[in-house]
């Protein structure tokens, strides 16, 4: 294909890598009408959404809690929100 010779940015290659799993949800049904197409999309994007907060929450578990940093990070967190109020 002509598209395979341009590189991809990393944002589009993160979305492909998102949808790939969810196609086989969507390829399962039989699509013959509207209906059949929305629920096929729904299913897709409903696999999306999931994957999607199964990542987020996996990124929040991974960093650590204000305990655990460093006690730079502290005083400064403490400066920043010092400063914001």
């Amino acid at each position: 294909m002509i598209f395979e010779e341009y590189p991809q940015s990393q944002q589009q290659m993160n979305f492909l890598i998102i949808f790939q799993p969810c196609n086989p949800a969507k390829r399962g049904k039989r699509i013959l009408d509207r209906e059949t197409k929305l629920k096929a999309e729904e299913s897709m994007l409903l696999t999306a959404a999931n994957i999607l907060s199964d990542n987020l929450v996996h990124i929040v578990k991974k960093f650590p809690s204000f305990e655990q940093m460093p006690p730079f990070y502290i005083e400064l967190q403490r400066y920043l929100w010092a400063s914001k109020s």
